[in-house]
């Protein structure tokens, strides 16, 4: 059984302290020191994964041989089917289970993962990475954060929302499958300075505030993850909870990977990951991101194919950090579109088009068998050009997916959320 993830335990405090000292100092090193901290920790990392686990001991690498960052060429790319196959040989065998950490994946993308982490990674990703970014939006101690999770809504105990004393502040924890009026009851009675959710989670508590003719606090910050941020969606949360919106990018096997600073650029911890970008899957397309852990020798995962599109950006950014960043993150690779003429496009593409037709409240890209493209638009009570409202959507598809692609566009009631609670731009139809 995993350890408690307590920060009673004896001296995590004070480790924490000095590794939040540590990055306080290290996102604003020069480009230099930046390249040789990671070749120093990626030789590390690969020296100890080919040495301590069996999954890579067996690719037979000398670890004497591990000498620059080209080394990691000579490693396979691990997917989560790997992961799934592989769980216990990719663990170390040398480390107590009983002193480890995991994180679990909710399984919405049908490959439900675990990943291991050692104290010394949990401490760092999961606990010190966060507090650098949420002190982005101002002084986390003493604050209220809210987090929209996933937890399941369905009568239970814990499905009402429940209260915490964390290290630094009072969190709040609230069900995104809670109904929007149970929601907005929580937001007005806790009145966080903070968020912490999904996109389409804050959009819909929104919507039913604006519909109803109901007020919402002030929040000075809101941190979003876990989906696609559209332009019009930032602009409506930030003008709904007159709050600043960053955007924070992440996985269960490494936890936060990359934060949005004041320009915009999404900054990589490059204290805790080393990624690479793969050429792109098609001509003109965006390239892949493969990411490698620096720092968990519980369950080092090196060279994952997260499923993910971004372009590693390496110039200074008007911030002053001159770590790298992602450029124009375009989604998993099950939410690009595959259409008629063989080509596959970022939802992107669509998303920003679509999102220029009024009164729409919510949208879903639905792809289906034989090159059949059907968007399912839910509308706001009050809009009354309906009809042409579906008519120019029709015309916005065509003219971007061509003639050979089908499209269908369907007004809805409703559209689900994943077992995860996470709202789908686009779907495969079952």
């Amino acid at each position: 059984m995993p350890g408690p993830d307590s920060m009673r335990k004896p001296g995590r405090a004070i480790r924490l302290a000095g590794k939040l000292i540590f990055l306080a100092r290290s996102q604003w090193w020069d480009r230099a020191t930046i390249r040789a901290w990671q070749r120093r920790h990626l030789i590390s990392s690969l020296r100890y994964a080919v040495s301590s686990i069996p999954y890579y001991s067996a690719l037979g690498i000398d670890p004497t041989s591990i000498t620059d960052v080209h080394a990691l060429q000579r490693f396979p790319l691990l997917t989560k089917d790997i992961i799934q196959e592989q769980a216990d040989r990719l663990r170390n065998p040398a480390i107590d289970p009983a002193t480890l950490q995991f994180s679990m994946t909710s399984g919405s993308s049908g490959q439900p993962t675990t990943t291991w982490f050692d104290e010394n990674s949990w401490l760092l990703c999961k606990y010190a990475l966060k507090i650098r970014r949420t002190l982005l939006g101002g002084w986390p101690f003493g604050q209220r954060l809210m987090i929209f999770g996933e937890q399941p809504a369905d009568g239970r105990s814990d499905s009402a929302p429940t209260m915490h004393r964390g290290l630094t502040h009072r969190e709040m924890r609230l069900s995104v499958f809670l109904p929007p009026d149970v929601q907005h009851s929580a937001l007005v009675g806790f009145r966080p300075t903070m968020i912490y959710g999904a996109p389409s989670a804050l959009k819909e508590l929104c919507d039913h505030a604006r519909e109803h003719g109901l007020p919402l606090p002030a929040v000075r910050t809101v941190f979003l993850s876990s989906e696609l941020i559209t332009g019009n969606l930032r602009r409506q949360l930030e003008q709904d909870l007159r709050c600043r919106v960053i955007g924070v990018y992440g996985s269960t096997e490494f936890k936060e990977v990359a934060w949005q600073c004041a320009a915009g650029r999404y900054h990589l911890n490059f204290e805790s990951v080393y990624v690479e970008n793969l050429p792109p899957d098609e001509q003109g397309g965006e390239p892949r991101l493969v990411i490698t852990t620096l720092v968990n020798r519980a369950m080092p995962l090196i060279r994952f194919d997260i499923g993910d599109y971004a372009r590693i950006g390496t110039d200074a950014c008007a911030c002053g950090r001159e770590s790298p960043w992602l450029g124009y993150i375009a989604g998993r690779r099950v939410e690009h579109l595959e259409l008629a003429d063989g080509r596959r496009i970022s939802p992107y593409l669509l998303t920003t088009r679509i999102e220029t037709v009024a009164g729409l409240r919510q949208y879903q890209l639905v792809q289906h068998a034989g090159h059949v493209l059907e968007l399912r638009v839910m509308f706001m009570p009050s809009h009354s050009e309906r009809a042409a409202s579906i008519d120019e959507l029709s015309r916005i598809l065509a003219e971007l997916v061509g003639p050979q692609t089908g499209i269908r566009v369907t007004q809805v009631e409703s559209i689900m959320r994943t077992a995860a609670g996470k709202h789908q731009v686009v779907a495969r139809a079952s």
